[in-house]
């Protein structure tokens, strides 16, 4: 599901050098039925 994969991307971003420190990320997913997360956090 996307929820899962989230994590993923996240960690290939940063390992891909596309962040630097001190860039905030703000990562929104859903799922089906009313499952939904948002997160906001600095690198």
């Amino acid at each position: 599901t996307v929820s899962a994969e989230l994590p993923i991307i996240i960690d290939q971003v940063i390992r891909g050098g596309k962040t630097k420190q001190g860039d905030i990320i703000y990562s929104l997913t859903y799922g089906a039925g009313f499952t939904a997360g948002a997160m906001i956090f600095r690198i």
